[in-house]
């Protein structure tokens, strides 16, 4: 680097920039910035910084819903907020573009780095991206200081594109804008001070699910809000389910004795039955406005409100459970749906709106659950995501995608076919590991959760019921017997505890794991130019075809993973075969 330092500057001088080297004059042929060979990547960071204090990121519309390589919705500043650009080559948009021509200046010094990853256990739900980016010398080109701002669960956008040759003239060109594509769309964490400048941590939009789930608390100060005791407690929700197949057994909040008021769920929903150590002793006595406004029902009775309240007309002489149902479509994929958007409150454009009806297409399930509010958001959905066999992605533009795992169908079309004739691309195998592999003779799936159970009902109790009761799931299974023989041993894998109320649904679950996982798999590692790489997205169909056992022949495989390092020129993917 040549020019002056800055401490050489009259003291209150304004500072300079470093003047880079010039670089020797390129001459590669124009293949060489052809995505299949390589090429040089400018990269692009746009970090959401707030002033401290200031507001949180506005909801809005599925950024996925928008035209290919649209502006990111509420990118703009949200209170007292400013969006820091930076890039690692220095780029600069046009004047046509979006928002002007706005600079991005050579600040990105290190990265950004980002490795993705999917759960590929059914019932699994670690599934997240996670990496890092350094910035020099935040604050020294106006509009990229860090200094008294907040990074913390505030929005990035990074974005890379291929630069060109003008064979003609002999000189190296920029992207434009509508040459950028999309590398990753989440959310910063706390930025943290460096001898070079910063580093800014990077997480997926599952960040936001490590808060708990229970938004509502008891204040304590009686009627609804419940006695002393319970302040701060958070208060029970229940999510899914219909009046035909209700969330079973859940568990109730006793929020005033004198009254015998109880509290099911934080919200407006559908109270199917009462029970009392198992048994439906109390009648239903109609449904009011608030329990609380409302004399007794009577002795043996119970009235229901629209607040998600109940109230008994005779002190009961056993556990209080219900069976409910809340919201107005069932299935599974539109209750994670809700559970996200409304009930977590998570950002506008960090869940694709379309994926979910896709992966409810896929997986039609009817789902619900309860919970006690104590959970994190990210315990909370894992139920609801095994209910599919479903996978809560990051994508690279549109935030969380909902996918559904399955196995490929025989005539599925590849978006790319690799092979050894492709320069630059080695593959290599990653073991599985059991319950994946050796594949198990049988899968097993959870329905209908009991989550009161209770090994001393009343006696009225019918047989069945009391079996229920006992057990926190029913199940369904799905068997191979061949497997008990083709291999020594086996997996044996947990119960693939869901969200599922119908044996119907849970069977169709069983059978589909079963095609996926009761047969042989493998996993590769495909190295390959970075520039291929940030083309592929999870799910992505790919024919490899390599000198190994497995591939000989050529195989379908799906994108289950990658990892990027910017500066380098080959990234990789992880393809299930």
């Amino acid at each position: 680097m040549s020019g002056m330092i800055w401490g050489d500057d009259a003291w209150g001088a304004m500072p300079s920039l470093p003047i880079p080297d010039a670089p020797d004059t390129p001459n590669p042929s124009p293949d060489a910035f052809d995505p299949r060979m390589g090429g040089d990547l400018v990269w692009l960071a746009e970090i959401e910084a707030a002033l401290d204090g200031g507001t949180q990121p506005t909801g809005g519309p599925a950024w996925a819903d928008d035209a290919w390589a649209a502006m990111p919705p509420d990118f703009a500043p949200a209170g007292g907020s400013e969006t820091v650009r930076v890039s690692d080559l220095g780029w600069r948009g046009r004047e046509s573009d979006i928002g002007g021509a706005l600079p991005y200046p050579p600040l990105l010094i290190t990265g950004p780095d980002i490795d993705r990853r999917v759960a590929l256990a059914p019932g699994s739900s670690d599934t997240f991206a996670w990496g890092s980016l350094g910035i020099a010398s935040p604050g020294l080109v106006p509009g990229t200081s860090l200094t008294g701002r907040d990074t913390a669960m505030r929005r990035v956008r990074i974005r890379a594109g291929l630069r060109g040759w003008d064979q003609s003239r002999g000189y190296v060109t920029d992207p434009s804008t509508a040459g950028l594509i999309d590398v990753f769309a989440g959310m910063a964490m706390t930025w943290r001070a460096t001898d070079q400048g910063a580093e800014v941590p990077l997480r997926d939009p599952t960040a936001w699910l490590d808060a708990p789930i229970g938004i509502r608390r008891f204040l304590g100060t009686g009627g609804t809000e419940g006695p002393s005791s319970l302040a701060g407690t958070p208060w029970p929700l229940v999510r899914g389910g219909t009046t035909g197949a209700p969330v079973r057994s859940c568990p109730v909040v006793l929020v005033n004795a004198a009254s015998r008021v109880y509290r099911w769920t934080d919200g407006a929903g559908a109270l199917v039955q009462v029970y009392e150590d198992g048994a439906p002793v109390y009648t239903f006595a109609g449904l009011v406005a608030d329990v609380f406004a409302v004399g007794s029902p009577g002795a043996g009775a119970y009235y229901a409100d629209a607040l998600g309240q109940l109230k008994l007309g005779s002190d009961p002489a056993g556990t209080i459970t219900v069976d409910g149902a809340v919201g107005s479509d069932p299935t599974a994929a539109a209750v994670l749906r809700d559970l996200l958007m409304v009930t977590l409150a998570l950002p506008g454009g960090m869940l694709d709106l379309g994926s979910v009806i896709t992966a409810s297409s896929v997986a039609p399930y009817a789902g619900g659950w309860a919970w006690s509010g104590q959970e994190t958001g990210r315990d909370a959905i894992k139920p609801l995501l095994a209910a599919m066999g479903a996978r809560l992605v990051a994508s690279r533009s549109g935030g969380l995608r909902l996918w559904a795992l399955r196995a490929l169908a025989a005539d599925a079309a590849p978006v790319i076919r690799i092979d050894p004739w492709l320069l630059g691309v080695t593959i290599a195998p990653v073991a599985l590991d059991a319950p994946l592999a050796p594949p198990a003779a049988t899968w097993t799936v959870g329905y209908g959760h009991t989550h009161v159970t209770t090994t001393t009902p009343k006696p009225t109790v019918t047989p069945a019921e009391r079996d229920r009761l006992a057990q926190p799931w029913r199940t369904a299974p799905w068997t191979d017997a061949a497997n008990l023989s083709r291999y020594a041993q086996p997996s044996r894998p947990d119960l693939v505890e869901t969200a599922l109320l119908q044996q119907a649904d849970a069977q169709s679950l069983a059978n589909a794991i079963g095609a996926l996982w009761g047969v042989q798999r493998s996993l590769w590692q495909v190295t390959m130019p970075t520039a291929s790489v940030l083309l592929r997205e999870f799910g992505d169909v790919v024919s490899l075809q390599w000198p190994a056992d497995g591939l000989r022949a050529g195989a379908l495989g799906q994108i289950v993973g990658d990892s990027i390092r910017a500066g380098t020129d080959t990234a990789s993917i992880l393809v299930l075969v």
